[in-house]
């Protein structure tokens, strides 16, 4: 360090604490203020001199934001402090290499479609406001679409097998976290109960979008994948990946991700699915063993409750849970019809009448996602994003029958598998229910684009490659 950055170090720290011992006086508040600026300009600093830093640290500060944010009342410092990090590192990632580094980061017809759709999506914020929605709702729930666009810096810095496999093993430890505590949650809740309808009161169902890509995923790796430690590794992490879906209860994501794991193996290889009815057999197995050992004494009332849930689903409208939303469904094909073109709004709410509690409820939230994107954002974007969606499908499976690459085959199986499952899923459960639901979309989006680019490199330069 030369003595003119020296001095100029030395003055700006000298700024700094003066401004904190002013501002302590005046406002504990003010005091820190400077502290926060200065530290968030040396790291966005520091991000843009070493980009995959911040996207392998933000896999971490990404499990904040996808575990809480639960309305108006839920709003925080903390939460702030998110939405700048997470919203405004990608704000700032884009303005950099758009127009300062004037480099092009659309690669395909997808990503025109997304991006035009969520800048367009901001004329939605007059509808909403008409309609008495507020602007606090309306861009929080605007905000959840651009998760999905994190996609683009993942795949833009992340151009290597080394980098793809770290950036993996960061989320993983995050989702095994995650799923840790639910299990444990869950094991807690349901060692003091007496009845079996406590046992499905006890359900955990935090992140379940997360945990039904991961077992995907790891399926796929596990059938996909060359070595013997990395389809070990793979089948533990099914295992418990499996077990945090099951332990949700959502019968929805059990038939989903089955469904998905079945028509993917059947379009890529046939002779695979009788690995996978003989692996799913034993797991059951596993499974009944395991809820014996730790359950000795309410193993039945767990049973009971996984085969009710099953059963309720061919009972059609005598099922108090299904007709609450076909109840909900018709409120919103009424609003739909109504204002086909504009839609309600992001944030609109509308009134349905609840069987299981025999009385009319507000609500905001929409079951079906492919009614909550029409009713909220109108029958444009409706048209865009599912587009976008079908487009990104066909062409994540058409790289998984071209490429002959294992790493490859598995990023871009699986994200044509997780999108079949969530196709599925939409009807009962939205893609939209949380922030989970987006996150995962822009992993399936960027694994195929790491699935694009490792296939390249092997048509440019052809060697071995295993995972």
């Amino acid at each position: 360090m030369t003595a003119r950055s020296l001095r100029s170090l030395l003055v700006l720290s000298g700024a700094v604490i003066a401004c904190v011992l002013v501002g302590v006086f005046v406002n504990p508040l003010v005091g820190v203020m400077p502290v926060a600026l200065a530290l968030g300009g040396l790291m966005v600093a520091l991000f843009v001199r070493y980009p995959r830093l911040w996207i392998y640290s933000s896999a971490f500060i990404h499990y904040f934001w996808i575990s809480q944010g639960r309305g108006d009342d839920d709003i925080s410092l903390k939460e702030y402090a998110l939405v700048l990090y997470l919203f405004g590192g990608l704000a700032i990632w884009f303005f950099g290499m758009l127009v300062i580094q004037r480099r092009r980061i659309i690669r395909h017809f997808g990503d025109k479609v997304i991006l035009c759709a969520l800048a367009l999506s901001v004329f939605n914020l007059p509808i909403a406001l008409m309609n008495g929605t507020s602007p606090l709702t309306w861009v929080r729930e605007w905000l959840l679409f651009f998760m999905m666009l994190y996609y683009f810096p993942w795949r833009e810095h992340l151009t290597e097998r080394r980098h793809i496999q770290i950036f993996f093993v960061c989320h993983g430890a995050v989702f095994v976290f995650i799923g840790g505590m639910n299990i444990l949650q869950y094991v807690k809740a349901a060692s003091n109960v007496l009845y079996a309808y406590q046992i499905w009161a006890s359900r955990k169902m935090l992140n379940t979008h997360i945990f039904l890509c991961a077992t995907i995923f790891a399926t796929l790796g596990g059938f996909y994948a060359v070595r013997r430690n990395t389809k070990l590794l793979m089948a533990i992490l099914v295992g418990f990946y499996a077990i945090v879906v099951v332990v949700s209860f959502s019968r929805g994501f059990w038939i989903s991700g089955m469904a998905s794991l079945v028509l993917i193996l059947w379009l890529l290889d046939k002779r695979k699915l009788a690995l996978l009815a003989i692996y799913t057999v034993i797991a059951g197995f596993v499974f009944v063993l395991a809820v014996q050992a730790v359950f000795p004494d309410k193993s039945v009332f767990i049973f009971k409750v996984l085969q009710a849930r099953l059963s309720s689903s061919a009972t059609g409208t005598q099922d108090l849970s299904l007709r609450s939303r076909y109840y909900e469904t018709q409120e919103i094909l009424n609003q739909i019809s109504q204002y086909p073109l504009s839609g309600f709004g992001l944030g609109s709410s509308f009134r349905y009448y609840e069987p299981i509690g025999n009385s009319y409820s507000n609500g905001t939230f929409i079951h079906n996602g492919y009614l909550f994107v029409w009713v909220k954002l109108g029958l444009p974007f409706f048209l865009a994003f599912y587009s976008f969606w079908f487009y990104m499908m066909r062409r994540a499976y058409r790289m998984a029958t071209r490429t002959s690459v294992p790493m490859a085959k598995i990023l871009a199986a699986s994200c044509c598998a997780c999108l079949i499952a969530f196709t599925i899923l939409n009807v009962t459960s939205s893609i939209a229910e949380g922030r989970d639901g987006f996150y995962c979309l822009s992993m399936c989006f960027a694994s195929l684009g790491f699935a694009e680019v490792l296939t390249k490199q092997r048509e440019i330069t052809p060697q071995s490659v295993s995972t």
